[in-house]
């Protein structure tokens, strides 16, 4: 396995993405794993894929000279809502695997989305299938794998609606396993690794405790905890992933702007590399 970090959690410092490419490679990572959602970093990101894109000369010679591999590409879109919504999402996709297929990238992380507000939960639920299954299609085709990650208090939050997901999509829907969700949502991310065993394309590694945090009106965010104070494993975890022979990517997130904790991208990063690293060699 692989130690890289998403650049998820840099979105709010305002900072090119260059310079977050540049922390991220000073810490001695790997690779990495870029975000697309709704705080794209500095004002000349705020076209999302279309930037690098256009860009993209720039991002090869970038990452060549970090020596930091860009393992996949995420986005924070929501499949459920109004036609606006969801069509927003779908375009963020569409920009994304046209920059994927540039690159040469073969993952792309995704989630439901969070609840669309005045939806019920069976409407939301067959607009975030419609959505997922659209995109899984398009990623398909185009010979790139999606892998979803499952978010407490989403429509796709815990094990159980997570194979009712894959059912009902089909064919290129995998398994992108953040441990701190599913441990949000009531499951165990051990098991979740075991049942999830053959589909599993890549992982974030954040940690979580049972007692939310009241700082934060993020419902998905309240048990979020800096790496190492929270509940899970991360020895258990990991050695279970080798046991049912992972091999892929350990992205880390660290989501304090959410979370309620330590806002700091650069000191949640670190902690996580510090925390994780050594297990990974001792492996």
């Amino acid at each position: 396995m692989k130690l890289g970090c998403s650049t998820i959690h840099y979105q709010f410092t305002g900072w090119p993405l260059w310079q977050c490419l540049d922390s991220i490679a000073s810490m001695g990572f790997e690779g990495t794993e870029i975000e697309f959602g709704k705080n794209p970093f500095g004002e000349e990101m705020r076209p999302g894929a279309k930037y690098l894109i256009e860009n993209e000369k720039r991002l090869r010679k970038h990452l060549k000279n970090l020596d930091l591999e860009l393992a996949s590409l995420c986005i924070m879109s929501s499949w459920s809502g109004s036609d606006e919504r969801i069509q927003e999402a779908k375009d963020t996709l569409i920009d994304v695997v046209k920059l994927a297929e540039i690159l040469g990238i073969d993952l792309i992380v995704a989630v439901a989305g969070p609840p669309a507000p005045g939806y019920s939960p069976e409407i939301m639920w067959k607009q975030v299938i419609e959505g997922i299954k659209w995109a899984s299609d398009y990623t398909g085709e185009r010979g790139i794998k999606l892998g979803m990650e499952a978010v407490a208090t989403w429509p796709i939050d815990t094990l159980e609606r997570f194979l009712k997901a894959k059912e009902a999509v089909g064919e290129n829907f995998y398994a992108n396993i953040d441990p701190s969700n599913y441990y949000q949502a009531g499951d165990d991310p051990i098991e979740v690794v075991k049942a999830l065993k053959d589909c599993i394309v890549a992982v974030h590694v954040k940690d979580a405790k049972a007692e939310e945090s009241k700082e934060t009106d993020v419902p998905a965010a309240r048990g979020y905890a800096p790496m190492g104070e929270g509940d899970i494993d991360f020895k258990l975890f990991l050695k279970t992933l080798k046991d049912v022979g992972f091999d892929g990517w350990l992205q880390a997130e660290y989501e304090g702007f959410f979370g309620g904790y330590n806002p700091d991208p650069v000191k949640g990063s670190q902690e996580t590399y510090d925390h994780i690293k050594p297990i990974l060699d001792s492996m």
